[in-house]
This record gives C-alpha cells, sequence and structure tokens, in this order.
C-alpha cells in the first residue's frame, strides 16, 4: 500500500495542475532532444575531418598504434626515411583539457602531405611563423 502512495499524489497534484505536467514533459522532451542534436553535431564533425583527411591524404591503407601510451616518433621518422615505405601521413588524436572544458583535438601534419594533395592557404601564410616560432600552432577559423 504504501508503494502506491508516491504515485496517487503525484496522479492527484498533476490532474490539479496540468499546465505544469505539460511543461515537466516539454522539458523532458527538449532535453532528449538536445542530446540528440550534440551527438548528430559530433558525429557529423568527425565525418568531415574524416573526409578532409581522405581528401588530402587519399584512402589511408594502413595504422599505426602503440600497444600502450604513444607511437615512438622514431618509429615514424624510419617509415618516413625508408626508400621502401609507401606515403605516410602522421595523425594526431588526443584529449585535452583547457580549463574545466575537454577539447578533441584532430590534426594532421601539413609538411607530410603526399604530392599533389596541395598545402591549405592558410598553412603557405603562416609558414615561416609555423616552423620558427617555438609552440606555434595552426588553428582553423571555426
Amino acid at each position: 500500500m504504501s508503494s502506491r502512495l508516491p504515485l496517487a499524489a503525484s496522479l492527484r497534484f498533476y490532474r490539479q495542475h496540468p499546465l505544469q505536467l505539460a511543461l515537466a514533459l516539454l522539458g523532458i522532451a527538449l532535453g532528449a532532444a538536445v542530446i540528440v542534436a550534440v551527438a548528430l553535431a559530433t558525429r557529423a564533425a568527425a565525418l568531415s575531418f574524416d573526409r578532409s583527411l581522405a581528401t588530402l591524404a587519399g584512402p589511408m591503407t594502413h595504422e599505426l598504434r602503440a600497444r600502450e601510451g604513444a607511437l615512438d616518433e622514431a618509429v615514424y621518422r624510419q617509415l618516413r626515411l625508408s626508400a621502401d615505405a609507401p606515403p605516410a601521413l602522421p595523425l594526431l588524436r588526443a584529449r585535452l583539457m583547457i580549463g574545466e572544458q575537454r577539447v578533441d583535438l584532430l590534426g594532421l601534419d601539413p609538411l607530410a602531405l603526399p604530392p599533389g594533395a596541395g598545402a591549405p592557404a592558410a598553412l603557405t601564410a603562416d609558414l615561416p611563423r609555423l616552423l620558427t616560432e617555438p609552440g606555434a600552432v595552426l588553428v582553423p577559423a571555426a
């Protein structure tokens, strides 16, 4: 009997206040819609980045990953300098905390673009600064 008491009280309250019931249901629906919209936007951004990468570098056939931690840069250097190695384009994916906000970082080495891929205009304009200033980063406009 006591487990039915809260349900009965809620039903009585919402019968007396139908506008509050409508607002509560609207709030739940809007919250679910926002979650779905954010998930769709995140997926669209990831697909857009993957398409951009495929346009610049061509289809990816192999992927190198470290078993634990980060891939040793010496492995990449050895692969790039090997005469019989296929063209390679390093891709960086990392999660950063900036203050209290989590940011997903996606990037590639613009200097390792395969011939004919064409460097973005922003890279050619800022290349001297990117190469000479310590800690310089090229960030596209949002």
